[in-house]
This record gives structure tokens, C-alpha cells and sequence, in this order.
């Protein structure tokens, strides 16, 4: 109700005492976790003082957490081809994106607005960018709910792209043996 009063302490005593915690919604924790304790002032009046007729309860207590978020590692996957309708499996760097952490879940988006609007790449196995060279972002959930991403590079090595029929390399002769040695 609005006759309620709720402030937050960093030990019971505090709370007892009414020492409060001063901004409590910028608050920075300095341990992991940290108990917070909490004083329920019933102040009908809304003066900010126990009054004889009101009460509290500073029994009331909750734990910050901080979850760290999963560590993961930027990967490249290259593919030799003629052209770009090149399939990629996403998938097949999961283990060096999560260091082998099989716990990471890992999705995987054509976009950072696609990550926004979570929509993510349907059939990772079985991609086509599309483009010789693209990023996809990789958004990775640990067992505590926590994301980490990192980018999953792609590179098409176009093969119709060198040259197949080079010119000959060649030296004079110095010392009549039919052997020299090529730069």
C-alpha cells in the first residue's frame, strides 16, 4: 500500500537502525553475493519516523547475484569454391567458439538487427551467405541465462578467381649444369 515505506540496508542492524542504503538504484554490490536486507516501515503519515502507533519489520532479506557471462571466442570458417552458392555449417566451430564448454548454447544471426528482433538463422548446418565474405553473430547462453556474443567469420576462396594457365619462369644458365635456383 502507499502507507508502506520500503528501504534497503546492507546488514540487519542497519536495517534496525534505519541506516539506508543511499541510492539504492545505482547501487554497486561489493561482495558476491550480497545479502540486502530490507526494512518494511508501515507510516501512515509519511513523516519518515517510527512513530508509537506504526511498526516495522527488518527480518526481510535478498541476495544480489552477479552470473558471469560465457566465454567465447571469435572463429573464421574459409571454403574453397567457383562461385558463391557455397554451403556452411555454422555449427561446425561450436567447440572452439565455446572452448569446448558443452554447457553454451549457441545461436547463430545474419545480423545484429536479426539479434534484436530474435530471429535467428533457421538451419545453421546448412547456410548460404551468399557473398565471398560475410559476418555471422553468435549469441551464446550459459547455464546461468547469461550471453556472450562473438562474430563467426565467413570467407568464400574463389578458385575461378586465379589464374590457370601462368607463364613460365625462367633463368639463364650460369654454370652449364641445367640446374639454378629460382626466386
Amino acid at each position: 500500500t502507499d502507507d508502506l515505506r520500503i528501504t534497503y540496508h546492507l546488514a540487519e542492524q542497519g536495517a534496525i537502525n534505519n541506516v539506508l542504503i543511499s541510492n539504492p538504484g545505482a547501487y554497486d554490490n561489493i561482495s558476491n553475493p550480497q545479502t540486502i536486507f530490507v526494512r518494511v516501515h508501515y507510516d501512515p503519515n509519511k513523516n519518515e519516523t517510527l512513530d508509537s502507533e506504526e511498526c516495522i519489520r527488518t527480518d526481510i532479506s535478498f541476495n544480489l547475484q552477479v552470473n558471469l557471462n560465457p566465454k567465447v571466442y571469435s572463429e573464421t570458417i574459409d571454403k574453397c569454391a567457383t562461385n558463391f552458392d557455397v554451403e556452411f555449417d555454422l555449427t561446425e566451430k561450436e567447440k572452439q567458439i565455446t572452448g569446448n564448454d558443452n554447457t553454451i548454447l549457441l545461436r547463430y544471426f545474419a545480423s545484429k538487427i536479426d539479434i534484436t528482433n530474435n530471429t535467428p538463422i533457421p538451419n545453421p548446418t546448412q547456410y548460404k551467405p551468399g557473398q565471398q565474405q560475410k559476418t555471422i553473430f553468435v549469441v551464446a547462453e550459459g547455464q546461468n541465462k547469461c550471453t556472450s556474443m562473438v562474430e563467426l567469420k565467413l570467407n568464400i576462396i574463389m578458385y575461378d578467381q586465379i589464374n590457370k594457365t601462368p607463364d613460365s619462369i625462367e633463368e639463364c644458365e650460369i654454370d652449364n649444369n641445367g640446374f639454378d635456383a629460382f626466386n
